[in-house]
């Protein structure tokens, strides 16, 4: 009997598991250069699996894996990342590289994993998010028994479909949301270290889970140098993949529901800016005004966040931290949101963010921090310091050091 598995973001799993020998095929040899027994040291050797190589200018989750990376080698850990769709060439790879980190490429994400787990040695391992995990701890335990197992949840998935399921009142999405918490927590529970993003989630795994060890590990971001002035700025912007739902949601929210409640009074109306892949799909089949400027991808958002004047996360459901509202910040660009996209963000309504949860509310802040340049300075100061105390490097590499207590070699300068 072989043994096939397809799915999607599983990339190189099919023929690759190699727990028995009915797994894998007999073609799939180790590579003879380098010869990487030879090259590895157990001691402050940390694995990193994930679905993929880090694409920074795709989405937040890359921008925190490379923060996180950038952290591993400070802390002075050897460190080798496996993309599982076995991706090694190109500026995504280089720049693993260019930080010493090592690309493990599609001939060891396309080889039976125990070759890999018996013939390289590592004191931890990093698996990203739990559906990698349900296939990789097992995995680690047979053939590494002695590595420790962590698991990077990313976001709480089954927080995040839960209240999915909730706004839309879809029967189908609860019992999905049901199905991954079952399996999300199985695996938490499997881990001998857990991260998750905000304290919200913590505790809400310190009763889900009370034997779980935790650390909050959120998104990581360096607060700009340089801000645009007021006067040099106008319009609002949105980010957001348009593939991921709770992006969807929002952006079609914010046209359709926020945008009309928008006052016309005799300035110009003002420009809305949306970034993001997929947003042209999300919004199929409304009818968008000439303010509206849909840009899909955008790999450098610089400019656009240099020239507008107020950053938007209309988000009604989701889990975890938003990567979208320490971006805006970062750049001291104010922010209106909703109090589900602010949760667990440290911030505080009129300080650091402007909240609102209604279409009229939301609008109304939008005219609010666009034309009150006292507001918006004092804001945009704020966030810059908010990003330097909860969400820099600075913040995470505490728990960094914690996970990974055992490292023999000094911090790296």
């Amino acid at each position: 009997m072989r043994l096939v598995l397809a799915s999607r973001g599983f990339g190189g799993l099919a023929g690759r598991l190699g727990v028995d020998s009915t797994v894998a095929p007999s073609v799939h040899r180790l590579p003879q250069e380098p010869p990487f027994a030879q090259t590895l040291d157990p001691r402050d050797r940390l694995l990193v699996i994930d679905g993929s190589l880090p694409r920074p200018d795709r989405d937040s989750g890359s921008v925190r894996m490379l923060g996180i990376l950038r952290l591993l080698r400070q802390a002075g850990l050897e460190v080798d990342f496996l993309p599982e769709d076995g991706q090694e060439h190109g500026p995504d790879a280089d720049a693993l590289r260019a930080m010493g980190v090592r690309v493990l490429g599609r001939r060891w994400a396309t080889s039976p994993a125990r070759r890999l787990l018996r013939s390289a040695p590592y004191a931890s391992a990093l698996v990203c998010r739990y559906h990698l995990a349900r296939y990789w701890f097992p995995l680690l335990r047979q053939h590494a028994s002695s590595t420790r197992l962590v698991l990077d949840t990313v976001d709480l998935h089954f927080l995040r479909e839960g209240r999915e399921a909730e706004l839309l009142g879809k029967p189908a999405l609860a019992r999905l949301a049901r199905a991954t918490r079952k399996q999300e927590l199985c695996q938490i529970r499997n881990a001998d270290v857990t991260w998750l993003v905000s304290e919200v989630e913590r505790q809400l795994l310190a009763e889900l889970v009370p034997a779980a060890r935790i650390e909050v590990v959120s998104n990581i971001h360096r607060p700009s140098s340089q801000v645009c002035a007021f006067a040099q700025r106008q319009g609002v912007l949105f980010v957001g993949g348009g593939r991921h739902p709770p992006n969807a949601d929002a952006v079609r929210w914010l046209v359709s529901g926020i945008l009309p409640r928008l006052s016309r009074g005799t300035e110009p109306e003002i420009d809305i800016h949306l970034v993001g892949a997929g947003l042209q799909e999300a919004l199929a089949g409304l009818d968008l005004p000439a303010c509206v400027h849909v840009h899909g991808h955008v790999p450098d958002l610089s400019p656009l966040l240099g020239k507008c004047r107020v950053g938007v996360a209309p988000l009604r459901f989701g889990a975890g931290v938003k990567g979208k509202i320490n971006q805006y910040m970062a750049h001291g660009l104010p922010t209106v949101a909703t109090s589900c996209a602010a949760e667990a963000m440290y911030l505080s309504d009129g300080n650091d963010v402007l909240l609102a949860d209604d279409e009229s509310g939301f609008a109304a802040a939008i005219e609010r921090l666009h034309a009150d340049q006292d507001l918006w300075e004092r804001m945009s100061l704020n966030a810059l310091a908010s990003v330097a105390r909860h969400f820099s490097e600075e913040a995470m590499m505490p728990a960094i050091l914690r996970t990974f207590p055992s490292s023999t070699h000094p911090p790296r300068q």
